[in-house]
């Protein structure tokens, strides 16, 4: 249904005198139990038939009963893509790109820079720093060390409901952010946590330690496992969010683990990494990320490997193993760019990975890989090795400088999460 039909469908219920019409919109409970199965897009159209719709539509514990109800179906449609466009000054800006395709209306971009206007800083400039569960952790200014006073504003924002949340950070002394992580499950709780891993002043050289904001009482609170000494060579701005516990990768050949932090337990531990090939004279990491409940790490293991491997972590959470292979030379028949020395060294293929979407309730042959080639991004199958372009770069777009950093995108999930929790229950 179009979204207009939809509107007067809802409009025709509350005007029923009907005894089922009127015994379903008298009853809270069943009108959300009916109204939780209704995609997200239909949902922010349906606030408008009524106060009683929109009270009910905007409360978190709604939100929280759609998220259950449609999370075994529901997953990540889009990315965010930081893009260099050639303007009167080179500027950056986040454009959507829909894993299915589509550039419709109905697919545009639902980030709205102007929700950061009354920022400070340069409001057209937000930094996004991470999604999770759709909603954003962004940034503005530039984190400075050693001044007293932060020259950077942290926020909580939903795209899709356009909800902003400013994280009050008021920390007199200097400290340097190495890591800041949103930690929010809406199967469990309406309220999110921020875990920042920072280092001050008064502690021991190379030492870091946890400082988490709880959204439900605004309050902060320092871990009690107090300062410790990550690996050598973590790198910590590059983490995952998986069930409860932040996960960081080392790069060094020495250290091969994962460390672990458990943010309710307020605990810390390390795994292995994937084994690595024993042929094997350097290994590079082009993911690390969750998807449907799973955690993968994607490598290729030498220079002229002409595989990647994707591995899961096992359910004991104790190792990994091989779930996926992505024949790198058969995809780049089809996509010669992949292999110009224009973008990349000899033997090497020129790509990134933007995203991991798995399939819910593990229906294999719908997980895909979300590949940027030079000029343009495309979906690859992960079971049958098909791919198809969702993306082209226009003329007018600077040429990306082509990086193998993990994480290069951020996932955009539609989403009802409140980030305002005064308010939460209603």
């Amino acid at each position: 249904m179009m979204e207009e039909e939809m509107k007067q469908f809802a409009s025709l219920c509350l005007s029923s005198k009907s005894t089922s019409a009127e015994v379903v919109i008298s009853n809270y409970d069943l009108l959300s139990e009916i109204l939780s199965y209704v995609p997200v897009k239909r949902l922010i159209c349906f606030k408008s038939v009524s106060k009683q719709w929109l009270s009910l539509i905007s409360s978190a514990r709604f939100a929280m009963l759609h998220y259950r109800q449609c999370r075994c179906t529901s997953r990540t449609s889009a990315v965010f893509l930081e893009s260099e466009v050639l303007l009167n000054k080179m500027d950056k800006h986040m454009v959507l790109i829909n894993l299915n395709g589509e550039s419709d209306q109905s697919h545009k971009n639902p980030f709205r820079y102007t929700s950061f206007s009354h920022d400070t800083f340069d409001p057209n400039k937000v930094l996004m720093l991470q999604s999770c569960h759709g909603l954003l952790l962004c940034r503005t200014g530039i984190v400075v060390t050693h001044v007293p006073r932060p020259l950077f504003h942290y926020y909580v924002y939903n795209p899709t409901t356009n909800q902003l949340a400013t994280i009050p950070i008021n920390w007199s002394n200097r400290v340097t952010i190495h890591a800041s992580v949103l930690v929010f499950d809406p199967s469990k709780s309406p309220y999110y946590k921020i875990v920042f891993c920072i280092h001050s002043p008064h502690m021991c050289p190379h030492s870091r330690r946890f400082v988490i904001y709880y959204s439900q009482t605004k309050t902060w609170k320092t871990s009690a496992l107090g300062s410790f000494i990550p690996p050598v060579y973590l790198a910590m701005f590059n983490f995952a969010y998986f069930k409860g516990s932040i996960y960081w990768i080392t790069t060094s050949k020495v250290d091969k683990l994962v460390l672990s932090y458990n943010v309710d337990e307020d605990t810390l531990t390390t795994l292995p990494r994937p084994p690595e090939k024993v042929s094997s004279f350097i290994r590079r990491s082009f993911y690390f990320g969750e998807s449907a409940g799973h955690l993968h790490i994607a490598e290729v293991f030498a220079c002229a490997a002409s595989s990647l491997d994707v591995y899961q972590l096992n359910p004991d959470h104790t190792g990994w193993f091989l779930k996926f292979k992505v024949d790198l030379y058969q995809l780049s028949k089809d996509l010669p760019q992949m292999r110009s020395n224009m973008y990349t060294y000899v033997d090497e293929y020129a790509f990134s990975i933007l995203s991991l979407v798995r399939s819910r309730e593990d229906f294999d042959e719908d997980s895909v890989l979300v590949l940027e080639v030079p000029g343009k991004v495309i979906v690859y199958n992960l079971v049958d090795q098909s791919w198809k372009e969702v993306h082209n770069f226009r003329r007018a777009d600077n040429p990306r400088h082509w990086r193998w950093e993990i994480n290069s995108a951020i996932d955009y999930n539609e989403s009802l999460a409140c980030v305002n929790t005064a308010s939460f229950w209603v």
